[in-house]
């Protein structure tokens, strides 16, 4: 019986955990984040003009 609060204990301390590095990613930055910072274009990225195919 003593491995329900053991599961338990660990259970709440991941929510817990989850939470904290939710929040702080959160406020970090409001507008952006690792998932929209790897959706944009890359800035050092150099398009060359493809050459026509005859």
């Amino acid at each position: 019986m003593d491995a329900i609060p053991l599961t338990v204990a660990i259970s709440l301390a991941l929510v817990l955990t989850f939470l904290v590095l939710f929040w702080r990613e959160r406020s970090r930055s409001p507008k952006g984040g690792a998932e929209r910072d790897s959706l944009q274009p890359l800035a050092d990225e150099i398009r060359r003009p493809s050459k026509p195919s005859r």
